[in-house]
């Protein structure tokens, strides 16, 4: 009888036992875990008190950071994603890279480890100043031959994957991002040697961590760098892109192109739309290209600029994540234009909302590309711009005044661009060679009354192209056009919205030709529509093709380097 009862009594325990293991094995989770690392655009000057507040809430992602990197949480642990740059106040693309990688993992869980400091290199030679080096040796025994960053890269990523193993988790290496070579740019032998460094770190990276297929994906540095060494660098980064056709490709490495994104004043480091840019672009092509999981089904949205912003922000955010524009004359304060969407299980812009979210659109304001972007042009790609307007001058405006294109006083007037003049809206053109096209309304549309604007361009519509003027739904009118304009080299053109861009290249300024009005839901769409696609089309329940287009083929094409 004793012996019985000790019996039942230790299975009792038994059980209990194997149930702890299995509530315990129930709370253990599989991280899809990310390396970010190189030097200060990785790093981050971005302004996360710019930032919109959806990302800056993603407590379901986790962060490791480095000393070299900096939050508001301690490093050296893992944290709820945070911004972490060069200070606190700071970040570089880990909060928009987080928020696309995860709609790429639905029902994953996702945890970055970054370490990246300012000014450092991947040679191991001297520069013209003292800065600490990525190289990485031979292999995981030559230590001694470590660069600092390197050193401390393997060490904040080995510690961190224990900590997730100590905790009963499972780490999966899924990636790894590169933002660097602006250090080794200064050095024109330094920028010869990028090429074999580079695919040397790439190596041992996989080999230190054991992953020989890791996915990586590179930035390539600014085009208009003018250092010694700059345009090897830029070559380097071209040709180790699985796909560019080089001898020196190597598998699973992609690299994004960064021209067109959001820079400061210093020509070098991102500003928030462009550090909010980058992260898009690094997670599409580690989403499409490395992991194989495409995050949007084959849409046809570009952009799409919502005017909702509410902290005043010192940009205009593209929600569908790339063609940020710098704001030069606050004012998003004004009640939005646009009637609510009604279409259910829309996917979330990168700020968070949906087409039918609403609240608010652009008074009087003005949004500029600090650079030429061939896509936002009228050259060989179809494409349509809308937007809702309204304008406050009822029965007498005669003032030029744009919505938007890319022909202003710093091209020249050379390129495209949609305006109001005597109440009438225009879609004008003009080449590089100087021929012109026009489409012009035959009503007046300052009335006081919202209205929607569609300028389309279609270059297959005949030998020269064809430009078509909707209001409304409407067709106001249609030209043959001339062709491509003809590329930047020539004509700085510099997209823009609500306003006409002077100054120069790297410091455009808002002149005049300002929007007296509001601007609201404007859209660049990748494709000639015809009007059951506009903006005002759409029924309750039908499908609205808002989110961005195919990242498996049309981003890889335009935003990617092959």
């Amino acid at each position: 009888m004793f012996s019985s009862q000790k019996l039942r009594a230790a299975r009792f325990f038994a059980l209990a036992a194997c149930g702890l293991m299995l509530a315990e094995t129930s709370w253990a989770k599989q991280w899809r875990v990310f390396l970010l690392a190189g030097q200060s655009n990785m790093e981050g000057v971005g302004v996360a008190a710019e930032v919109p507040p959806n990302l800056l809430a993603q407590s379901a992602i986790r962060l490791y950071h480095s000393p070299s990197v900096r939050s508001a949480l301690p490093a050296n642990q893992w944290n709820p994603l945070a911004p972490a740059g060069i200070s606190a106040a700071n970040f570089g693309p880990e909060l928009a890279f987080a928020y696309r990688i995860s709609e790429a993992l639905p029902g994953e869980d996702v945890a970055l480890i970054k370490h990246a400091k300012g000014g450092t290199k991947l040679t191991a030679e001297p520069l013209s100043y003292e800065v600490t080096s990525w190289h990485p040796g031979t292999n995981s025994a030559d230590t001694s031959a470590w660069g600092v960053e390197f050193a401390t890269f393997v060490h904040t990523v080995t510690n961190a994957l224990a900590a997730l193993r100590a905790q009963g988790d499972t780490p999966v290496l899924s990636g790894m991002l590169w933002v660097q070579g602006e250090a080794d740019a200064t050095d024109a032998q330094a920028g010869s040697a990028y090429e074999q460094n580079l695919t040397r770190f790439i190596r041992r990276i996989r080999e230190q961590f054991g992953a020989p297929e890791l996915p990586f994906v590179c930035a390539q540095i600014l085009p208009y760098q003018t250092r010694p060494g700059s345009a090897a660098v830029r070559q380097a980064l071209a040709d180790i892109d699985q796909d560019s056709g080089s001898p020196a490709a190597v598998p699973h490495v992609f690299t994004v192109r960064t021209e067109g994104l959001g820079v400061n004043t210093d020509a070098v480091h991102f500003n928030t739309p462009g550090q909010l840019a980058l992260g898009t672009l690094l997670s599409e092509s580690m989403a499409s290209r490395g992991l194989g999981k495409p995050l949007q089904p084959p849409l046809h949205t570009l952009a799409f600029w919502q005017f909702d912003e509410h902290s005043d922000a010192s940009y205009l955010l593209d929600a569908v994540g790339v063609y940020h524009l710098d704001k030069a004359v606050s004012a998003t304060a004004g009640a939005g234009l646009a009637a609510a969407v009604m279409q259910p299980g829309t996917p979330l812009f990168l700020d968070g909302t949906a087409p039918r979210d609403n609240a608010g659109g652009l008074v009087n304001g003005c949004g500029v590309r600090r650079l030429y972007d061939a896509t936002l042009d009228m050259r060989g790609q179809a494409w349509t711009f809308e937007a809702f307007f309204m304008n406050r001058v009822v029965g007498t405006q005669t003032v030029y005044e744009v919505i938007g294109g890319t022909r202003s006083a710093l091209s020249q007037y050379h390129g495209w661009n949609v305006i109001m003049i005597n109440g009438k809206i225009r879609f004008f053109a003009t080449a590089n060679n100087g021929q012109t096209a026009q489409v012009l309304s035959s009503a007046r549309f300052d009335d006081g009354h919202v209205h929607h604007m569609a300028a389309v361009w279609d270059p297959g519509g005949g030998a020269t192209g064809k430009m078509r003027l909707y209001l409304d739904g409407s067709l106001a009118g249609e030209s043959s056009g001339i062709g491509d304009l003809g590329d930047a080299s020539t004509y700085t053109k510099l997209f823009v919205i609500g306003g006409t861009v002077g100054g120069t290249a790297t410091a455009p300024v808002i002149t005049d030709n300002r929007w007296n009005g509001i601007l609201d839901e404007i859209r660049f769409t990748r494709g000639a529509l015809a009007p059951v696609m506009f903006l005002n089309a759409y029924p309750k329940g039908t499908s609205f093709h808002i989110t961005r287009f195919d990242v498996a083929t049309q981003l890889h094409q335009a935003r990617t380097l092959k």
